[in-house]
């Protein structure tokens, strides 16, 4: 069993921002210094975290379902709205989602990582403490507790069907 533990979105706007503008304009919002290319946000209580971008599009990070991303685009809308702002939103799409699940591992990440594809599997305890496995459009961070995160899929149907792919895949 596996739950989301956040999505990241893009939304795209029906015209470009002015980031300038907008870190002027939207209390707390800040416009890094060094790059500028995107003003950085946080949705209170929450704290989501929303990157505008100059292209018109933003990014919404820390939601855990589709209910969520609908209802923090509109936030963010009614935030650029309150601004002097006025967008919509010509497209909305799920980039990533990052999932948590736990395994019942019969062995040691050791002996687990020369079971598998050496092109397809890492593991360095010395620099990371999990094993790191890419595998069926998904990347796989399983560590010696049972835990394990899954990253790189855009669809948490299909994260479930690879978890349950990797936990017949390890259990040997």
């Amino acid at each position: 069993m596996i739950k989301i533990v956040s999505m990241v979105t893009i939304c795209t706007l029906d015209e470009p921002l002015d980031l300038l503008y907008l870190s002027n304009n939207i209390e707390g919002a800040i416009l890094p210094k060094k790059l500028g290319s995107w003003v950085k946000y946080r949705i209170k209580p929450e704290n989501y975290y929303i990157a505008f971008y100059k292209s018109g599009k933003f990014l919404i990070t820390g939601v855990k379902s589709l209910e969520t991303i609908k209802n923090t685009a509109q936030r963010v809308l009614k935030i650029l709205d309150d601004a002097g702002v006025r967008k919509s939103i010509t497209k909305t799409e799920i980039v990533n989602i990052v999932c948590l699940g736990t395994l019942q591992l019969n062995t040691t990440l050791e002996k687990i990582v020369f079971h598998l594809d050496s092109s397809d599997a890492s593991y360095e305890p010395e620099i990371f403490p999990g094993l790191i496995y890419k595998k069926w459009g998904a990347t796989f961070l399983i560590f010696s507790t049972g835990k394990v995160i899954i990253t790189g899929i855009r669809d948490f149907e299909k994260a479930k069907i690879v978890f349950e792919k990797l936990e017949k895949l390890l259990n040997f």
